[in-house]
């Protein structure tokens, strides 16, 4: 229920953000508190914080903030000679001048990104350009039917791997005698995270190779590395082309987004100037009679070339760990990661410095935790809601319907003190026979006997109530 809500309430509410956000959007959020209870199995006079967190649904403030801001990082991805971009331009040298009176949505938007730069450190100052118009029509072409036949390099074959050495030595004997040949290869500890490019040249001619590698950022995605260790062999090539007879370069990468982008027109969506400046390459080139092929090759299949640049590739991202900001272009994708940790960090400020949904805060004090997604049988979704109530404190013990007036007194049908969530589940004498039945099943997945209330409602322990406990 909470993923349909997300998937099909959430975007109307948060429609036009950037315009909607400088105006009075409280009555959005009443829509969304009776929403969230109604898809946990809550009352509708649940506090809505709570509500958020437990169904793990950002605030809906923050959610458009979050999408300002990536409206704002696209309109600042555009070429200067656009209008939409001019407008900017002169729009910040005249607050620059002469602050705004009142608050623009365009206003609003620039405090944002500012906000999520100082959050995470992302520099929306250095983004790349949008590939145009033209750059985005290229004819695409489908790839190698082997391509989704040899598996991936976790779950090859050993009959996998003899057809991909197979494949592989054919292409290369195909090649003519001035065929210069290399293996490329992308590295990254984490991704993001520091990266490398590597590469493996065997020239025309000669029985020796030629092993290049260079760290990349200290925080990127693999294509990064990927793309750069094709570049790297193509400007190498460049400089070898003048001093011998060079007329075809093949290039075998074992990354199929790499491939699929520089040779069969796939669309890029990030690295757009590493990109741009490799397809460059490849034209340069070509210009002077040197045509160059970018072929997939499996990874990790025990060919040679690709094992040498593998491990170039892995040097080179370990030797990126010690290097600081580089000079690459912030990606959009960077923005939208960015965007999303900025926005859940003042969440999780909020979450902290509230008065409402203190008794949730004791079983779940961190926000941004993953919702356990009922299956289908009716027992499992009830107890599911059992659970949610518990934990948000929003159930239909005495206790917080005395809170709310519709009981007479807060205290519990054992007469032995207030029915809280507390008592319910620990101490109440009559649920002992299903409590015992709970300690059983509560031993046989933690390998704990004794629990308490806090323990129980984590969060983070998977345990499935039994449906006659509430």
């Amino acid at each position: 229920m909470v993923k349909i809500y997300k998937c099909l309430v959430v975007p109307c509410l948060a429609y036009a953000a950037p315009v909607r956000q400088i105006a009075d959007c409280k009555p959005l959020d009443s829509i969304q508190r009776k929403g969230l209870a109604a898809c946990l199995g809550i009352p509708t006079c649940g506090g809505i914080e709570a509500l958020e967190v437990e169904s793990n649904t950002l605030l809906l403030d923050l959610r458009r903030e979050e999408l300002s801001i990536r409206e704002l990082a696209r309109l600042l991805m555009r070429h200067e000679t656009e209008p939409i971009k001019q407008t900017i331009i002169h729009w910040l040298e005249t607050t620059k001048e002469t602050p705004e009176r009142y608050l623009s949505p365009l206003g609003k938007m620039f405090i944002q990104i500012n906000d999520m730069e100082n959050n995470t450190s992302t520099n929306y100052h250095n983004l790349e350009h949008q590939l145009t118009y033209l750059e985005y029509m290229q004819p695409t072409r489908r790839p190698p039917e082997y391509w989704s036949t040899l598996g991936s390099s976790k779950n090859r074959s050993a009959l996998q791997i003899q057809e991909s050495k197979e494949i592989i030595r054919n292409q290369i004997h195909d090649r003519n005698i001035h065929t210069l040949l290399a293996f490329t290869d992308g590295s990254c500890k984490g991704n993001p995270g520091p990266c490398g490019a590597g590469a493996c040249i065997f020239m025309p001619l000669d029985n020796t190779h030629t092993e290049l590698k260079k760290p990349v950022s200290s925080s990127a995605s693999i294509l990064l590395g990927e793309i750069v260790a094709i570049k790297i062999t193509l400007q190498h090539c460049k400089e070898e082309s003048e001093r011998r007879h060079i007329n075809h370069i093949k290039i075998f990468s074992d990354s199929q987004s790499a491939v699929g982008i520089l040779q069969f027109g796939w669309k890029a969506d990030t690295y757009t100037t590493t990109v741009r400046e490799t397809k460059q390459l490849m034209k340069d080139l070509d210009s002077v009679g040197i045509k160059t092929d970018i072929s997939w090759t499996p990874g990790h299949a025990n060919i040679l070339g690709n094992e040498i640049a593998d491990r170039l590739a892995k040097e080179a991202a370990s030797e990126a760990e010690t290097m600081g900001k580089s000079n690459i272009p912030t990606t959009f994708q960077d923005i939208k990661k960015a965007a999303k940790k900025s926005c859940e960090m003042k969440w999780q400020n909020r979450w902290q410095l509230t008065d409402t949904g203190r008794h949730l805060h004791q079983y779940m004090p961190d926000v941004g935790l993953k919702l356990k997604v009922p299956t289908n049988t009716s027992i499992e979704v009830q107890c599911q809601r059992v659970i949610h109530q518990l934990r948000t404190g929003y159930c239909m013990l005495n206790g917080y319907m005395h809170r709310i007036g519709l009981a007479e007194s807060p205290l519990c049908a054992c007469q032995h003190g207030a029915e809280t969530v507390q008592h319910y589940l620990e101490n109440c004498v009559l649920h002992e026979e299903a409590r015992e039945r709970l300690r059983l099943e509560f031993a046989r997945y933690t390998g704990v006997y004794s629990f308490n209330a806090e323990l129980l409602l984590q969060r983070k322990l998977t345990l499935t109530l039994n449906g006659d406990f509430y």
